[in-house]
């Protein structure tokens, strides 16, 4: 995954967006199935019958609109939430090292503009994928449900979603307040 100039969604392979939307697909292909099924069988084509609207269709509807609010809340989850901060590179490299140790997670890669941890649950595996990327004046921080070794289901996790990102904002607030002056360590900007 390569940050781009300014992201505003985590970017994903196919292979990834496949398992991160695959829920809203399943249930968009099953009711695409059930309405063809229903309503453009080739016996009711050969004989020219209209079937009316009955519990079927209700149903359908209830399934695709179901699916279509699952993909909004999917495609809503890859959005970045910014921290506004300012770090030099080697400030954030040490702090995201530091806050990720203490909140349990192993970094993928970690260098002095991004950052790509995974949280670890002891009993079943990796569950989410925490990617923060360093700009000028602020971080760029998201988490999702690994989508490329979660086989849990998606939507049950997004608790840890939301505290993963709300533990990572807090202890980065307050490790950067009780940061010395910067010009004290020798440092004379903060340009990336």
């Amino acid at each position: 995954m390569k940050p781009t100039k300014h992201p505003k969604r985590l970017k994903l392979t196919i292979i990834e967006r496949l398992k991160h939307f695959s829920i809203p697909l399943l249930l968009s292909g099953l009711t695409a199935f059930v309405i063809h099924t229903e309503y453009f069988s080739s016996e009711q084509l050969t004989t020219n019958q209209f079937v009316p609207p009955g519990e079927p269709a209700k149903f359908s509807f209830f399934w695709l609109v179901l699916s279509l609010a699952l993909f909004i809340v999917q495609f809503w989850k890859l959005r970045y939430k910014t921290i506004a901060i300012s770090l030099p590179p080697k400030e954030f490299k040490i702090r995201v090292q530091e806050i990720g140790d203490e909140l349990g997670w192993s970094f993928g890669t970690l260098n002095q503009n991004e950052a790509v941890a995974y949280s670890q649950d002891n009993f079943i595996g990796w569950f989410e994928r925490i990617t923060i990327i360093r700009k000028k004046n602020e971080l760029l921080i998201n988490s999702i449900e690994n989508p490329v070794y979660n086989e849990q289901s998606i939507f049950l996790l997004s608790f840890r979603n939301r505290r993963n990102i709300q533990s990572f904002k807090k202890k980065i607030i307050a490790t950067t307040n009780s940061l010395p002056n910067p010009s004290d360590r020798g440092w004379t900007e903060f340009q990336a």
